[in-house]
């Protein structure tokens, strides 16, 4: 009896001990995540927080509380930026574009300020459409990325470009590239098709007016300032001089075909429905200029849906450097410094390639 009491006394004890080291065990497991999340989301630019990063998904942002964009997605795209530009030759235009500068790392700053707006849209995009049943499927990137490989003259050109250009494969090209594309556009066209459906009718039949009238010979620019958007009856139909390829290609394709003082058809666009008509030409071939004028009734835009679907949704920016700014609904620097000279530097320099998308 004593032996077997003594048998149990042991076996508890064992029990005690050992629920002793698993609970020190995870109290130990919970101390490093804690330190090494803190090393993550405080040193991120440590060679070994990197190597962290590279194996262990820690989020840069969390979207609706449960999707999520890694910090290793996003420095993976940065470098994929840096390459493209230090792969091309600007001394053309008198541009030397360098990130190893001062200017050049507050530069690339921006850039990467840049491209979290960008991965924070293709990720809501891709959750707003699965909300309304909207699949991409590998068939329909397949196709996709095919349509795109006949643009060029082999597969094996595409592939030393994007090698060369970007360091991707062909299949970071699809994820990257391709498959956020697809979301939008089926998106775009499910949101087209259905929310916006009554108010392109109403559009449609608005310009459909403006025609009858034009055809029984109404003077142009009283019916543009009758039927038009506001900012464009404002101005009687007056939009100046354009080359074709500053024209929306929807409407750039009729110009080309359309002789001087004849109004256009119909034409749709993203932006709504043109009837245009060229006033008069000067220069040759792709100098040409065109002197126009329309009458524009406008369409609802994808891009406001989808701002206003983008502030019903929550952001968590896990970086340090940046927060999430819910009135502009667009990602911003903490640094006060920085938020000065990106403005500054889009002031002075408009055109500087190395801060466009």
């Amino acid at each position: 009896m004593k032996k077997s009491n003594q048998v149990k006394q042991e076996k508890k004890q064992k029990k005690i001990k050992l629920s002793k080291v698993v609970v020190s065990f995870i109290i130990v497991l919970f101390f490093l995540l804690f330190l090494v999340t803190g090393l993550v989301y405080y040193k991120q630019d440590n060679y070994w927080v990197i190597r962290i990063t590279d194996i262990i998904p820690y989020p840069c942002v969390l979207i609706n509380y449960t999707s999520p964009i890694s910090f290793k997605e996003k420095r993976e795209d940065l470098l994929a930026i840096k390459h493209f530009y230090e792969n091309q030759d600007f001394s053309k235009i008198g541009l030397r574009i360098d990130f190893s500068t001062s200017i050049g790392k507050k530069k690339l700053k921006i850039r990467e300020r840049q491209l979290l707006d960008k991965l924070i849209e293709d990720k809501s995009i891709e959750l707003l459409a699965k909300k309304k049943g909207i699949k991409v499927t590998d068939e329909d990137v397949k196709q996709n990325l095919d349509r795109k490989l006949k643009e060029y003259k082999s597969e094996k050109d595409i592939r030393k470009k994007l090698k060369k250009l970007y360091c991707w494969t062909l299949k970071d090209f699809e994820e990257k590239i391709v498959k956020p594309s697809l979301y939008k556009e089926y998106l775009a066209k499910k949101v087209d098709s259905e929310i916006f459906k009554e108010y392109n009718k109403k559009a449609f039949n608005k310009i459909k007016k403006a025609k009858e009238e034009i055809d029984k010979g109404e003077n142009f620019t009283d019916v543009s300032a009758k039927y038009s958007a506001k900012y464009v009856a404002d101005r009687k139909g007056e939009m100046g001089w354009y080359k074709l390829y500053q024209m929306i290609p929807a409407v750039a394709n009729q110009v080309v075909n359309l002789t001087i003082g004849t109004p256009s058809k119909i034409i749709e666009s993203e932006l709504g429905y043109h009837i245009v008509r060229i006033k008069e030409t000067k220069g040759e071939g792709k100098d040409k200029l065109f002197n126009m004028e329309q009458i524009f009734v406008s369409k609802p835009l994808f891009s406001d849906w989808l701002t206003q679907e983008m502030k019903k949704m929550h952001y968590q920016i896990l970086d340090k450097n940046f927060y999430w700014d819910e009135k502009k609904i667009k990602v911003e620097f903490k640094d006060k410094n920085l938020q000065e000279f990106e403005k500054s530097i889009k002031d002075k320099f408009p055109n500087d390639p190395s801060l466009m998308l």
